[in-house]
């Protein structure tokens, strides 16, 4: 099992209101997750601060077999997704609202807060975000 961070703009995507519709999320997949994979959702500016955690239950969805959650996406956001990618359900595990997860203090713990990409998490900044979810 992988724990990743996973940044999402909460100005583009209204994952609450999709969570609540489908009790699921569908992403495109870009890297290599497995069934049982965390993620902790980082919502970007202007929330900057870990907000969900997730875990993968699916892989290797085809594009034809997923949701339709356009309604969710802000019409700023205009993704061309290829026909033949591939997506991945996660569900939800918690949600948090703690500024003990906001960029400042993830940064205490080694996050590179000027450009947050999808990665994987370990070390010590793994051990304080799992340490301050567990208490929530």
């Amino acid at each position: 099992m992988t724990t990743w961070l996973f940044p999402y703009d909460s100005k583009m995507y209204k994952l609450d209101e999709s969570l609540e519709k489908f009790g699921f999320v569908e992403w495109h997949q870009l890297n290599k997750y497995q069934v049982g994979d965390i993620l902790y959702f980082y919502a970007t500016s202007p929330v900057k601060k870990i907000t969900h955690m997730m875990q993968v239950v699916k892989i290797d969805i085809e594009t034809a077999e997923t949701i339709d959650d356009s309604s969710f996406l802000t019409e700023s956001y205009n993704i061309k997704l290829k026909s033949e990618s591939k997506n991945f359900r996660m569900k939800p595990i918690k949600r948090f609202n703690s500024n003990a997860l906001s960029a400042n203090e993830l940064a205490k713990y080694g996050l590179k807060i000027k450009r947050i990409p999808i990665q994987k998490l370990k070390g010590e900044l793994l051990q304080y975000i799992e340490n301050v979810t567990s208490n929530l």
